[in-house]
């Protein structure tokens, strides 16, 4: 609930301050990597699940930024046989406290909203809508300027426990 709380304040904080300053758009492509943990609670139940999507964002402030990824997983199912198909969104902010050069690290949290089919060959099929936190630490690289490679490690909760990590890359245009 704490987390909830700091995440919320911090997302209306920064959302606020959007009136009031000039800022800039991203949009990219990115693909990702999921690991569940051991535990009864996943963050899917594939057996390698590799997803792809889009991710559009708004730069408020020059250190602060806010964002919308979509993705989609598809996959075998790893303890039955059948398939799984995950479409995933997700609101962020992204806070990036220092600049070296070309090197921008950065940290966000945020809402991850999991739409999951499942399809098992011996069963009838199950579709599960799901919430998970998600915090991360990730480094936006510039190759030529407005453009970028991303890289992001994150951890997905349920707000009891850590469910998984994801590490992702991509690329985003700056306009």
């Amino acid at each position: 609930m704490k987390r909830i709380t700091i995440l919320t304040a911090t997302v209306l904080l920064i959302a606020g301050t959007a009136f009031s300053q000039q800022g800039t758009w991203t949009a990219g492509l990115i693909s990702s990597h999921f690991n569940n943990f051991e535990s009864d609670q996943r963050i899917d139940k594939m057996d390698n699940p590799f997803g792809y999507g889009l991710v559009v964002g708004y730069h408020l402030l020059d250190k602060a930024a806010l964002s919308i990824t979509g993705e989609y997983l598809n996959g075998n199912m790893q303890e039955q046989p059948g398939d799984e198909t995950s479409i995933r969104t997700s609101f962020a902010a992204y806070i990036f406290p220092v600049q070296f050069g070309r090197f921008r690290p950065y940290v966000s949290g945020g809402l991850v909203y999991t739409h999951q089919s499942l399809k098992p060959e011996n069963g009838s099929d199950e579709t599960d809508n799901l919430f998970q936190l998600r915090e991360s630490v990730g480094l936006d690289v510039m190759l030529v300027p407005r453009v970028f490679f991303n890289f992001d490690l994150a951890a997905y909760s349920d707000g009891f426990g850590y469910l998984g990590s994801v590490n992702s890359f991509g690329f985003r245009y700056t306009f």
